[in-house]
């Protein structure tokens, strides 16, 4: 069993028990401040953080904010919700779609990015929305498909979400030019 399929096995339980497919979540979003890689973004899933459990570095917050990543979009597009432990947020990447439906966005379709795809929230090279099903991908560099169930918010609330935590960091940072 590969590490993708332990970490796949371990959030899967988690959501299952926090968030059950096909019931409404509710998203938080904060930044903590750590210690070597600076600012990062966790994202609670009511009010637990568990995507970050194996994949423990967070985007740096100007990364998520400043590009509306969290946003959905039409297609939807893929964005790397966490990087990997080890401190070097490409290493490994934690990603899934963010779509909107309605009254409901969903987190779906996750997938595990490896050796630099990554570097924050959109992959490197694609300038395709799902770089999994680019046609132009490395086949040495192919993503592993998590066995994890779809997470869906009530769009108001979520949305209120990303703005407050945007709102918030922009007012105690500033602009991207302002920061260190």
């Amino acid at each position: 069993m590969n590490s993708s399929t332990r970490r796949g096995r371990r959030i899967r339980q988690a959501l299952d028990k926090t968030a059950p497919e096909g019931t409404a979540a509710r998203v938080e979003i904060r930044v903590e401040h750590g210690h070597e890689a600076g600012p990062q973004v966790r994202l609670l899933i009511n009010g637990k953080d568990l995507l970050g459990e194996d994949h423990s570095t967070g985007n740096h917050p100007r990364d998520l904010f400043e590009t509306g990543a969290l946003l959905p979009t039409d297609p939807p597009r893929r964005v790397a919700l966490y990087g990997c432990g080890c401190g070097t947020f490409g290493c490994s990447a934690l990603t899934a779609l963010i779509s909107r439906t309605g009254d409901q966005i969903t987190w779906s379709d996750f997938y595990d990015f490896h050796a630099g795809e990554y570097d924050g929230p959109f992959h490197e090279d694609s300038t395709w929305p799902d770089p999994v099903h680019d046609p132009d991908a490395d086949e040495d560099l192919l993503p592993t498909q998590m066995d994890l169930p779809s997470v869906t918010f009530e769009a108001d609330q979520y949305l209120e979400g990303v703005h407050d935590a945007t709102r918030e960091w922009s007012q105690a940072y500033g602009r991207r030019s302002d920061w260190a």
